[in-house]
C-alpha cells in the first residue's frame, strides 16, 4: 500500500504542547519540593513544573522553560528548528510530515532505502550535529551505564566527492549559528588523511569522521565510533569487506543506518540487507509502544518515495516528466529513482518480474555445497532445500551440514567413493525422466556450478544443483562420473554442457581420455559450449533466426554467451522454464547485466558461474537437438 502523503510543513509549538508530558523517556530521576525522588515522565505534571515543585539532579530548580529545551533537545527535529537554518531563506529548519519517523529514529538500526532527492541528507545533517550537541546530556551510556561525554560517529561512502555535499552543508550550518561556533577550537576541522569535524561543549566534544570506503574498506579501520555510523550511497559499495569494515568500526552503542537509492543489484549488501529489515510500518503495528523485549530491536526500513512529496516537488505534471526522463514507469530509472523500489538493473539481462514468474514449488529441488580444505583435508558439506513465503523470493532449509575427513586426497577411488556417495544421498530420490546437466567449471578460486533439469513436457524444470569449491580438476571428474551415473544411466543424449573455459577443457579432456571414464561415453555425451565463440542465432525450437537486414537472407549472428541468455529468456518469457524459489539463484539471475559492444554483446564475469551453467546446459539442449543429434562436437555455425 502506497504510504499517506504528507502536504504541509509540521507545526512544532502544536507538536511542543503535546508532547510536553510524554518528555524523555530515559531521563534519569527528578527530585519534588518534597525532597522526594520521583521518575520522568510519570511523576511530572504541567502544573507542577509551572509552581516550580520539580529540581533536576544537579539542584537547580526544573521550571517550564528548562523542560521545553530538554524536550526541544530530546528530539533531532525539534532540535534542528531551533538551531539549523534554511540556506536559501535563512528561515528554521524544516521537515515534511513523512521525514519524523526516521529523522527522531533511535530505536535501533535502520535502513533507508528512497527514491532520489527526498531529504536523506537533510536527515543525515541534522542527526550529526544534533548528536553533537545534545546526546551525551541525553541517553549515550557505556557498558557500566555511565554516560559518555566524547559522542563519536562516523559517515561513511563509496567515494570522497558523496561526502562533500553533507561536509559542505554542516560546514554551512556552523557559520550560520553562533551557538555551534563557540564550541570550535582551533583545527577543529582536519582535512587530512579524511576528514573529522570536532565540536566541544562544557563536559566533552562530538566528533563526526567521514571515511570513503576506498579498497575494501581500508580507510574504515583505526576508528570506533558510539554514536552514528551512516553509509550514503550504500547501494555502491558493492564489496563485501566495506559492510565488514565498517560493522567493525561501530561500538555496541552506536546506531547503523544505511541511505541509498536502490540500483537494481540483487548479489550485494545493502539488498540483503534490506530484504532481512522489517518495514517501519509493520514494526509500528507490532510494536506500538516501542520495542519491549529482551535483546537488539529488529532493524526497520524506510521507504520514501517522490510521490509523497507534496507540491511542486510532485505533481502530475512532474510525474510526465519523470516518465520522459526515464522511458516509462516501468523503467529501473523511474523504479528506482522515483519509487525508491528495485526494479531491474540498467541493461539487465533477465529482467526480475521474467525471473520470479517461472519461480514454482519444486519439493524434490536440493542444492549441494561442497567446500574443500585441501591444508587439512576435509570437505565441509551443506545440503539446502528451499520453500515459498509470502512477500519474498523463497527461504533456505538447511538439511544438513557436516564436516569430513578425507586421509587420501589424491586417490581416485577416494573421490569416487565420496562422489557417489554424496550425489546419491543428495539427489537419489529424482525419478527417472529426460535429463539435462550444464557445468560451469572453476578453477583457484572459482567455484564449479552443475545444473540440471528435467525436460517435461518441453518445459525444464530445475530440480539438482551442486556447488564445488576449492576443487582439483581429478575431483570434478569424479563428481561429473557420480552425476552422469544418476542422471542418466542409460547414456541416451548427449545430456552434458560444459563451458569450454580454460578448466572446462582440462576436464574434458581428463574425461575423454582416461580409461577409468571411458564406460560413460563422455566423448560422445558432452558439449563443449565456447561463450566467447560465433553462433547462429537460433529459437528454442533450434530454428535459425534470419537477419531481415541483410540482403543474403543469412542467419543473425551472436557469441555463445549471448546466445545461452537469449535462450533462457525466451524459456523463460514463454514460461517453458521453471526455478525453485532460491534466493541466491534469483540474486544471480536479475544482477546479470551486458555491455552493447559494436558488433556483439559482452557480459562481466561476476556472479555468473551458476547462470553460466544453466546457459551451457540449454544451449546443449536446444543445439544437439537441431545440429546433428548425438554428435555433441557439431555445436557451431555449420551443422557437421
Amino acid at each position: 500500500m502506497t504510504p499517506r502523503k504528507s502536504n504541509q510543513i509540521v507545526n512544532y509549538t502544536e507538536l511542543m504542547q503535546k508532547s510536553i508530558e510524554a518528555t524523555l523517556r530515559r531521563q534519569r530521576v527528578f527530585v519534588n519540593a518534597l525532597g522526594e525522588a520521583i521518575n520522568a515522565p510519570d511523576g511530572l505534571s504541567v502544573e507542577g513544573l509551572l509552581r516550580g515543585d520539580y529540581y533536576g539532579r544537579d539542584g537547580k530548580q526544573l521550571n517550564i522553560e528548562t523542560y521545553a529545551w530538554m524536550l526541544t533537545n530530546s528530539r533531532p527535529h525539534l532540535w534542528a528548528n531551533m538551531n539549523l537554518k534554511e540556506p536559501d531563506t535563512m528561515q528554521p529548519y524544516e521537515f515534511w510530515g513523512y521525514q519524523l519517523a526516521s529523522v527522531n529514529w533511535r530505536g535501533g538500526d535502520y535502513n533507508h532505502k528512497d527514491g532520489a532527492e527526498v531529504g536523506k541528507t537533510r536527515e543525515i545533517i541534522t542527526k550529526l550535529l544534533w548528536s553533537c550537541e545534545t546526546l551525551h546530556n541525553l541517553e549515550l551510556l557505556d557498558v557500566h551505564g555511565q554516560p559518555m561525554r566524547r559522542v563519536e560517529s562516523v559517515v561513511g561512502a563509496p567515494l570522497q566527492g558523496h561526502l562533500s555535499d553533507i561536509i559542505d552543508a554542516i560546514e554551512e550550518q556552523i557559520e550560520l549559528n553562533p551557538h555551534l561556533q563557540t564550541g570550535l577550537r582551533k583545527g577543529w576541522h582536519q582535512k587530512a588523511p579524511y576528514h573529522k569535524i570536532t565540536i566541544h561543549h562544557s563536559d566533552g566534544r562530538g566528533i563526526i569522521h567521514f571515511r570513503p570506503g576506498g579498497i575494501a574498506g581500508g580507510a574504515f579501520r583505526g576508528i570506533h565510533v558510539n554514536a552514528w555510523g551512516m553509509l550514503e550511497e550504500a547501494a555502491l559499495l558493492k564489496s563485501a569487506k566495506h559492510w565488514s569494515e565498517f560493522k567493525r568500526a561501530l561500538k555496541p552503542s552506536a546506531t547503523w543506518g544505511t541511505y541509498s537509492v536502490p540500483d537494481g543489484d540483487r548479489d550485494c549488501d545493502f539488498y540483503r540487507r534490506n530484504q532481512s529489515s522489517m518495514p517501519y510500518e509493520e514494526f509500528k503495528k507490532r510494536y506500538p509502544n516501542g520495542w519491549k523485549g529482551p535483546g537488539k530491536p529488529p532493524r526497520v526500513l524506510f521507504n520514501w518515495p517522490k510521490t509523497l512529496m507534496p507540491e511542486p516537488f510532485w505533481s502530475a505534471e512532474r510525474r510526465r516528466e519523470f516518465i520522459d526522463d526515464f522511458g516509462g514507469e516501468d523503467s529501473p530509472g523511474y523504479q528506482q529513482n522515483v519509487l525508491g523500489q528495485d526494479g531491474d538493473r540498467a541493461n539487465c539481462v533477465f529482467p526480475y518480474a521474467t525471473m520470479v514468474a517461472c519461480l514454482t514449488q519444486i519439493n524434490e529441488f536440493r542444492r549441494l555445497k561442497i567446500i574443500a580444505n585441501k591444508s587439512e583435508q576435509t570437505i565441509t558439506i551443506e545440503l539446502y532445500s528451499y520453500e515459498q513465503v509470502d512477500g519474498g523470493d523463497g527461504r533456505e532449509n538447511l538439511i544438513y551440514e557436516r564436516n569430513e575427513p578425507v586421509p587420501d586426497w589424491n586417490g581416485h577411488e577416494a573421490w569416487r567413493d565420496i562422489a557417489e556417495r554424496l550425489v546419491f544421498e543428495a539427489f537419489g530420490h529424482i525419478r527417472d525422466g529426460e535429463h539435462w546437466i550444464g557445468a560451469d567449471l572453476g578453477e583457484s578460486q572459482d567455484p564449479t556450478e552443475i545444473m540440471v533439469a528435467e525436460d517435461r513436457n518441453s518445459i525444464l524444470r530445475r530440480h539438482s544443483s551442486l556447488q564445488l569449491k576449492n576443487v582439483d580438476y581429478h575431483i570434478q571428474c569424479e563428481f561429473i562420473y557420480a552425476i552422469d551415473c544418476l542422471m542418466d544411466r542409460d547414456m541416451k543424449r548427449p545430456a552434458w554442457g560444459i563451458d569450454e573455459g580454460n578448466a572446462g577443457r582440462t576436464v574434458i579432456g581428463i574425461l575423454h581420455k582416461e580409461e577409468r571414464y571411458q564406460e560413460r561415453d563422455f566423448e560422445n555425451r558432452i558439449m563443449p559450449i565456447g561463450f566467447g565463440n560465433g553462433f547462429d542465432a537460433v529459437n528454442l525450437e533450434g530454428e535459425q533466426i534470419i537477419d531481415r537486414k541483410s540482403k543474403t537472407e543469412k542467419p543473425l549472428r551472436c557469441n555463445g554467451k549471448e546466445l545461452g541468455s537469449d535462450l533462457l529468456l525466451q524459456s523463460m518469457q514463454r514460461r517453458k522454464g521453471q526455478y525453485p524459489y532460491c534466493p541466491e539463484m534469483v540474486n544471480n539471475y536479475t544482477s546479470q547485466v551486458y555491455r552493447q559492444g559494436p558488433r556483439w554483446k559482452s557480459f562481466p564475469n561476476k556472479n555468473d558461474h551458476w547462470v553460466d551453467s544453466d546457459r551451457a546446459m540449454i544451449m546443449n539442449r536446444v543445439l544437439s537437438g537441431s545440429f546433428g543429434g548425438h554428435d555433441a562436437f557439431a555445436c557451431g555455425a555449420n551443422q557437421r
